[in-house]
């Protein structure tokens, strides 16, 4: 398992030939989006994760994580785009 290219350090990859996309992509790997998860937090967001029952592909019983952002977060994330963005 590694981890995405921004995470590593090392650029290159699939996420470096989207670089000049202007759409946002998110993945919809677990293990990129748990990396995800984990460095929005190292960078000051809250991030939680509510828990759902659900059921996997096999049918057994499961909680789910639903991560979403917070007021707070929100907030945050304008300022910093907004101070990204005069620069």
């Amino acid at each position: 398992m590694t981890a995405p290219a921004e995470l590593r350090g090392d650029g290159g990859g699939r996420e470096e030939r989207q670089a000049n996309d202007t759409e946002f992509r998110l993945t919809d790997n677990p293990r990129e989006l748990r990396a995800l998860h984990a460095a929005l937090r190292r960078r000051g967001l809250e991030f939680p994760c509510d828990r759902i029952p659900d059921h996997d592909r096999d049918g057994k019983s499961i909680r789910r994580g639903v991560y979403h952002l917070t007021d707070a977060d929100c907030r945050k994330l304008i300022r910093a785009l907004t101070r990204r963005d005069k620069q």
